[in-house]
């Protein structure tokens, strides 16, 4: 549990705590209450008050479920006021209120815990030693009541003089004058006989700690040591980045002192970055002798048992045999045997608990695999104690990593390491050199040092040893490096725990190094291979992919159904922005059964049932790319195929030390289900996916993964087509981020869909510059990948200018552009060729070398797909019309002629300008109503029926576009804006037809006013055949950006004309009549005064006469013949308005116009090619 994040204050906390206690009491059952813990009179008097008042309500209240006992609830009523009490009278700890408040919903909790499971220990025999002191190092007073007492001769013993007692020392400290602690560390008072499991349930269960993957135990000097600032930097960030990495405990003696401050610092630091973040939780446990604790009487609660809510701590004045606590460590354990001064007494605790620790098995990890949690001991300066320590690590078999450079214990175990090597007798262990040292005067502790230090160099425990250089370290990583690789070094004969460890830390080059070997291949089963890539393919860890994939794992017996369902379940449950936006649409798909899943149900196994509701992921998976992309023919996914049937176990990721955390790449969040109940991946002589790396990839790209998303692209194959379908995805995902305010990681997609788009380019840029035929055939072949699309229609409906900037698009395009006719021949020709058709037999068509196909005489459409496959012909031959064997009959040329879309296109245009001169003829010729004669006219008659045949085209576009649903059609027809024109001229023409019957007389006028719209329309619509001319279509594509940013300049401009029209009819015509006509003057003023028509006239005010009137009993009937008054101020916001409007405004329009043309004119170019030919080929 993060202690310094909070959700509530501590005053909300107050009062819902005060509610739930007023709940307990109206709804108890029960007035028979223990209240063994009233010790004050008028508490015991108070309850027993409450305890008559409640007397009628068990009457009432009998079929309302029993609350806890009194003492539980006098236990929470004391403990609420003990801490409101405290909170008046301490000024509450900055930056900390939020943290107590999220915590003090629990400590009630608690407290129970510790009330009934732990305990501290006592002494109750007074032996003196000294003057009014016990040989337990205590004070009298500070023994138990009625104490014995002993005679001095009697050797006092822990284990046969003290006992142990409830325990009332715990709560939260709150450091006072250490220069601003970083944290408020929970704290226990616990025996040194205390149950590993209850210490356990206490820090897991009551503190919500995280469960460790791997112990940090630092050991060393106990007092101060100085190191160079660099090397004490290297030391500090690498220990908090493998404790971070690796989700570990560090673990130390938790003083101020030494290499614990050392370590407290380290954190400090940490938490001085990072803050709070729960991304980034850490866990600094201190293990610390009760006894040697400076200023401990402020961490000892009351004998009520309810602890300290802060226990505002203070060093103090120090005795010689006391130490402060280390502030920043976040959690205490006080362990206590008893005695007072007396230094190392949590040792045997310390290391049964790691032990405890080291004996489970991780989250995930079933018990029968024999994987642990591991432990390592890092070892920094230290003296005769910590060699103690090492040699009992060694004898567990725990690896220890010595920090040479760091002095004293540390430095000469490393320099002995090889000495012990080439002397496996030890003869260079001397006792003047350990006394000189470690500075030791007495003989025996010499020769317990020195065998000791025998012990650590005996041949079977000096594989445990491992050495780094503090001095020869140029980064933190290179500890992160050396404490793997002890692990590695201790973990030799299971490669499965190897490869868990190297995962974990993330380094790819030491499982390289030290696992890939050799030696080791024959253990590296397909099973162990696949699961371990299932790992890395979740925590994104693409050079670990590449590695496995080096070394055996077959994508194709990888990628099983079971197993994509798995990543894509595992990756949308992540705490990244990624995984929730791919969760919120894959939510939004019909048939919505996706729910959501906390993240602590990936500890262990999903139930059956949410597997089962899940088990239709990969179709909402297809229907959301289908949705992103407004394409139906993506449908990799839509088959009953890819349904799951039965109960879908969760696949797990193969690490059990991994730690959550939201940084980019280097640590993704992960999680993972139960390791145990994961069928193993088999060999299968069949693939669920045909094209595997494909499906990855997509997954890839789905989750924002950048490096994995290249791998795969590389491994498959169409890697032109994969890659602008990512980028097409990536795009669409920008979108959605940046409509959900993700500003930053929509930047990151669109920069991701960039990449994609130009490493497409750049490969067909190598096709094109070794043969132009195949890359042709590339771009307009179907391709299965992409749901038997040609790259040419990707491009098109997505949208990808800068791949179709590319020569080899543009020539493709001019290719299907002009059909059968020669690349070469000249728009001039072809214009002249419509008018004069003999000219056909002038010019030369294309023929393919071999005629294979009966249908190449056939143009396919670019906007739809081919409707018979057709085999491609790499070579194509120029031939003139005529009646040899090398030419073209005059009956094909005229075909192919008339069927070529540039051909189509121009008839088009001819059609159209006779349409528009009928249209322009008969309205300013012949628009009468239906009531005179000879009207509608023949020529109306025509435009209709020649309008119903546009309409009836727009229906045979949708039609013919290739999507399942009519709803994808619609839109992608509608994507086209053009279409949007088109639709409202439609809509316009019906409406005059029916207003062309329907009105008459002075009414026919509307009529023939929308008709008039339609036509202005209709005239609009012919700019889109400027597209085919390359000076005016980029005019075109420029002049429609504008009107875009001219609407959004229209919404200022439309804030100064409401400003200042209001203030000149409020000053030119006070007390208006209520009337629609004042919205006229209001608008008439400013608006034309844009435009130079400043209305001087009006605005010097006007007399009777001038065509108006001041009477007030006229304009009030009829408000338009108003006389203006005159008013001095209307001339000051005349200059104003004409300055602002002018000057400002119009000059800003000019700038934004400036831009856009500047923007489009390096671009219009190829934007110009890919609209005009994209578009109008038919």
């Amino acid at each position: 549990m993060n202690t310094t994040s909070a959700s509530l204050t501590f005053t909300e906390t107050q009062d819902k705590y005060k509610k739930h206690l007023k709940e307990k009491a109206l709804t108890s059952k029960t007035s028979e209450w223990n209240i063994n813990y009233i010790k004050d009179k008028s508490e015991q008097k108070y309850i027993e008050k409450v305890t008559e008042n409640l007397e009628h309500v068990n009457t009432i209240n009998t079929n309302t479920p029993s609350t806890p006992s009194l003492s539980t609830l006098v236990l929470e009523n004391n403990f609420e006021a003990k801490r409101m009490s405290s909170s008046e009278n301490r000024e509450e700890p900055s930056g900390t209120s939020s943290s107590q408040g999220s915590f003090y919903l629990n400590s009630i909790e608690t407290a129970e815990f510790i009330k009934q499971n732990i305990h501290q220990r006592e002494c109750i025999l007074f032996v003196p030693k000294e003057a009014n002191k016990c040989k337990c190092g205590r004070a009298e007073a500070e023994h138990v009541k009625d104490v014995k007492k002993a005679e001095p001769s009697i050797e006092w013993k822990a284990k046969d003089h003290t006992k142990t007692m409830p325990c009332f020392c715990f709560g939260q400290i709150q450091f006072r004058g250490f220069g601003g602690s970083m944290t408020t560390p929970l704290y226990a008072r616990i025996d040194t006989d205390s149950k590993c499991q209850d210490v356990w349930e206490l820090m897991i269960e009551k503190w919500k700690m995280p469960i460790p993957r791997l112990l940090i135990s630092v050991t060393g000097g106990a007092q101060r040591f100085e190191l160079k600032p660099r090397l004490s930097a290297i030391l500090k960030q690498g220990l908090i980045e493998a404790a971070l990495n690796t989700g570990a405990w560090i673990i130390t003696g938790g003083t101020k002192s030494g290499v614990m401050e050392f370590v407290g610092e380290a954190v400090k630091d940490h938490m001085t970055i990072k803050g709070s973040s729960s991304d980034d939780i850490l866990v600094a446990l201190g293990v610390v002798t009760w006894g040697i604790v400076g200023n401990k009487d402020a961490l000892k609660g009351g004998d009520d048992g309810f602890g300290l809510w802060p226990a505002e701590y203070e060093s103090g004045k120090l005795s010689p045999k006391a130490t402060a606590l280390d502030p920043n460590h976040t959690h205490f354990l006080l362990v206590d045997d008893g005695s007072e001064g007396m230094f190392g007494r949590e040792i045997p605790f310390r290391s049964r608990f790691e032990k405890f620790i080291s004996d489970l098995n991780p989250p995930g990890v079933s018990k029968d695999q024999e994987i642990h949690i591991p432990n390592v001991l890092i070892v920094v300066e230290g003296g005769v104690g910590t060699i103690d320590t090492v040699r009992e690590s060694l004898a567990n078999e725990t690896p220890v990593v010595l920090i040479k450079g760091s002095g004293r214990a540390a430095d000469y175990l490393a320099t002995s390491f090889d000495d012990a090597t080439k002397d496996p007798e030890l003869k260079f262990v001397k006792e003047a050199d350990i006394k000189k040292i470690f500075d030791l005067k007495d003989d025996e502790k010499v020769k317990k040092c020195v065998q000791s230090l025998k012990d650590c160099f005996k041949s079977d425990r000096m594989g445990y040893l491992n050495i780094f250089d503090l001095e020869k370290s140029t980064s933190f990583k290179d500890i992160d490096r050396e404490i793997l690789y002890a692990l590695l070094k201790a973990n030799k004969s299971d490669c499965k725990s190897q490869l868990a460890l190297a995962l974990a830390w993330r380094r790819c080059d030491v499982a390289q190094q030290q696992i890939f070997t050799s030696e080791n291949r024959s253990q590296w089963t397909p099973d162990v291979l696949n699961n371990a890539m299932f790992t890395a393919l979740v925590q994104d860890q693409t050079d670990f992919v590449q590695l496995l994939l080096d070394n055996g794992v077959d994508i194709k017996k990888f990628l099983t159904l079971e197993t994509l369902w798995n990543l894509y379940y595992n990756c949308i449950n992540l705490h990244t922005t990624e995984a929730a936006i791919m969760k919120d649409m894959i939510k939004k798909v019909k048939g919505n059964n996706v729910k959501k899943c906390h993240w602590l149900s990936c500890l262990c196994c999903c139930p059956s049932e949410l597997s089962n509701v899940n088990s239709d992921l990969l179709v909402k998976v297809n229907s959301t790319v289908a949705n992103l992309l407004e394409d139906q023919s993506f449908n990799f996914y839509e088959s009953e195929h890819f349904t799951m049937h039965g109960d879908v176990p969760t696949k797990p990721e193969m690490k059990w030390l991994a730690k959550e955390s939201s940084r980019r790449q280097s640590s993704k969040e992960e999680f993972a289900a139960a390791y145990q109940n994961v069928p193993l991946l088999k060999d299968q002589v069949t693939s669920d996916f045909e094209y595997p790396a494909r499906d990855l990839f997509i997954f890839a790209v789905l989750f924002n993964r950048q490096n994995m998303a290249k791998l795969f692209l590389k491994i498959g194959s169409d890697q032109i087509g994969m890659s602008l379908l990512g980028s097409s995805i990536l795009k669409a995902l920008s979108k959605k981020a940046a409509g959900d305010e993700e500003t930053a990681l929509s930047e990151d997609l669109l920069a991701h869909s960039c990449n994609l788009e130009l490493f497409a380019k750049a490969a067909l840029n190598e096709c094109y510059l070794r043969s132009k035929q195949d890359a042709h055939t590339l771009l307009y072949r179907e391709m299965k990948q992409l749901g038997n699309m040609s790259i040419l229609l990707l491009v098109d409906r997505q949208d990808l200018m800068d791949f179709a900037e590319h020569p080899a698009c543009q020539t493709k395009l001019t290719s299907l552009w002009k059909g059968h006719l020669s690349p070469k021949t000249s728009v001039k020709k072809i214009v002249l060729t419509c008018f004069f058709p003999i000219l056909i037999l002038t010019l030369k068509f294309l023929q393919p070398k071999y005629e294979n196909s009966t249908n190449m005489n056939k143009v396919s459409p670019v906007r739809c797909l081919p409707r018979k496959k057709e085999k491609s012909f790499s070579k194509y031959t120029e031939v003139k019309v005529g009646f040899s064997k090398d030419t073209i009959n005059v009956f094909s040329a005229i075909y192919k002629f008339y069927s070529a879309p540039v051909i189509k296109f121009t008839n088009n245009i001819v059609a159209y300008l006779v349409l528009l001169g009928l249209f322009s003829y008969f309205l300013l010729t012949n628009m009468s109503p239906v009531s005179q004669s000879d009207s509608p006219s023949i020529i109306e008659y025509i435009v209709w029926a020649w309008f119903i045949t546009l309409f009836l085209e727009e229906i045979r576009q949708v039609i013919e576009i290739q999507q399942k649903s009519f709803c994808y059609k619609l839109s992608i027809w509608w994507n086209n804006s053009w279409n949007h024109f088109d639709l409202l001229m439609y809509i316009l023409m019906i409406v005059s037809v029916i207003l062309r019957y329907i009105l008459e007389g002075e009414d026919f006028v509307y009529a023939r006013i929308v008709y008039s719209i339609t036509l202005v329309m209709l005239y609009l619509r012919f700019m889109q055949f400027y597209f085919a001319e390359q000076n005016m279509g980029p005019k075109v594509i420029m002049i429609r950006r504008m009107l875009t940013d001219l609407t959004f300049f229209f919404f200022i401009l439309i804030v100064f004309i409401l400003a200042f029209g209001v203030a000149y009819h409020v000053n030119m015509f006070p007390n208006q009549t209520k009337d629609w006509s004042i919205l006229y003057t209001v608008f008439l003023y400013p608006y034309f005064q844009i435009y130079g028509e400043l209305f001087l006239d009006d605005l010097k005010g006007k007399d009777d006469g001038d065509g108006c009137t001041k009477n007030q009993s006229i304009w009030e009937t009829d408000p338009t013949q108003r006389c203006p008054e005159k008013n001095a101020i209307v001339y000051i916001f005349l200059s104003i308005y004409l300055v602002l409007i002018n000057i400002l405004l119009i000059n800003l329009l000019i700038a934004m116009f400036r831009y856009i043309s500047n923007l489009l004119r390096l671009r219009s170019s190829y934007c110009f090619h890919f609209n005009s030919k994209m578009y109008l080929t038919l």
